[in-house]
């Protein structure tokens, strides 16, 4: 049996039957092997996902990949930076249109086991955000979360992530991600993540069940700043977490 750091390294070697998965007919080879083993990672149902391929390159383009929302359309001068119009006319079909659209930026050689590492990241982070969102509280979870997205955005600037990843979507996305390359990535593809902007896959951390994300969630947008009144529109009856933090706060006025 090969060693689990030579798996990343052989990834796109050979192809599975992949016939039931749903992705788009340019997605790579390679690609589909990947988005084959991030499915069965995550032990999802793959009838409820759909890959998309972006263009551009993942390695270095700010945003690789994306998690889109069921039935929301995608618009040509909102999204054509990521995709082609072939692209955005099978994002917006009637076929697809319901389901957890994951896309990709496939514009690179997949030959190299740090782009198949980097893919397989990628791959599985979109889907532990499909996760997130499969509840029937998702719509207010994407509430409290655009919530949350704002807080980090005052946090960190135009150029920043550090608040943006510490956002329990964001923690529970990399987790998932992490627990899948850290075991399969060589030392040299580890070395690699490390030192550039995929390092949170090649860094062990503790997973966040996705029914505990709103309630987190809750939590980071208290930590930094007073936004209880957003917080409870977004998603009703999460004032009384707001509250609990407030009632277990030190006070500070003595």
């Amino acid at each position: 049996m090969a060693s689990a750091s030579a798996e990343v390294a052989a990834v796109g070697a050979t192809l599975t039957d992949n016939d039931a998965m749903s992705v788009s007919e340019s997605i790579p080879a390679p690609i589909q092997e990947l988005w084959r083993q991030a499915v069965e990672h995550a032990e999802v149902a793959e009838d409820d996902l759909h890959l998309l391929a972006g263009t551009g390159d993942p390695m270095t383009d700010p945003r690789p990949s994306v998690h889109l929302k069921p039935g929301m359309e995608l618009a040509y001068t909102e999204w054509r930076e990521m995709f082609d119009q072939a692209g955005l006319d099978e994002a917006n079909d009637p076929t697809y249109l319901h389901t957890h659209r994951i896309g990709l930026r496939c514009d690179c050689p997949w030959d190299t086991p740090l782009a198949r590492a980097i893919a397989l990241g990628l791959l599985r982070h979109e889907i532990e955000h499909a996760l997130q969102y499969s509840g029937s509280d998702a719509e207010d979870l994407y509430a409290l979360t655009d919530i949350a997205d704002a807080v980090a955005q005052a946090e960190d600037g135009p150029a920043g992530n550090t608040y943006y990843r510490l956002m329990p979507t964001e923690r529970g996305a990399n987790a998932a991600a992490a627990s899948l390359v850290c075991p399969r990535a060589t030392p040299e593809v580890t070395r690699d993540l490390q030192a550039g902007n995929f390092a949170p896959f090649v860094t062990a951390q503790t997973a966040i069940p996705a029914t505990a994300v709103p309630r987190l969630t809750v939590q980071y947008i208290y930590e930094h700043g007073g936004w209880e009144a957003l917080v409870e529109d977004a998603y009703p009856g999460a004032g009384r977490w707001w509250r609990e933090l407030a009632d277990r706060a030190p006070d500070t006025h003595e």
